[in-house]
């Protein structure tokens, strides 16, 4: 389960955080190669063909959440945001602490256009602090149960 937050210092930057801007480069930072990282790159080419052929996402890949949720903490703790991407991946249980230690280092997306009502209401709940809106929901955080068939036939399920 996670969400999109936007750090306002960090557009334009490379992920060594150099300041060369280029507004058809937006640097992200994520983990998981098995579905987040094609996920955003599915998206990367779908704004390529249909918005701005020009168009490159620069993703930051990181092997776990916690190694994204480290160098935001730095960054946050610091109020440095200069090494970090435009935008960071973030489970959705960890945005409000960061965002309440600084808020003036994360955009506020209010007026950025969005359709908030396309959104499930309970993953808008951790990007909205101080009705503000903070981050985009990536997912729908889907839970799936499975059982096993053996069990739910000694119950008497068929």
């Amino acid at each position: 389960m996670a969400v999109l937050l936007t750090a306002c210092s960090g557009f334009g930057k490379s992920e060594t955080g150099s300041a060369s801007f280029d507004e058809d480069v937006l640097t992200l930072m994520a983990w998981d190669e098995d579905y987040y990282i094609p996920a955003l790159e599915v998206a990367e080419a779908d704004y390529q063909k249909y918005r701005d052929d020009e168009f490159s996402l620069e993703i930051a890949k990181r092997s776990a959440p916690e190694d994204v949720e480290s160098e935001v903490a730095v960054a946050v703790s610091s109020r440095d945001y200069s090494d970090m991407p435009d935008i960071v991946m973030l489970r959705d249980n960890v945005i409000e602490k960061y965002v309440t230690a600084d808020p003036e280092g994360w955009y506020v997306l209010d007026e950025s256009g969005l359709n908030w009502d396309a959104f499930v209401p309970r993953k808008l709940n951790f990007s909205v602090i101080g009705q503000k809106h903070y981050a985009v929901p990536f997912d729908n955080g889907q839970v799936m149960l499975a059982y096993r068939s053996d069990i739910l036939q000694m119950g008497g399920f068929t």
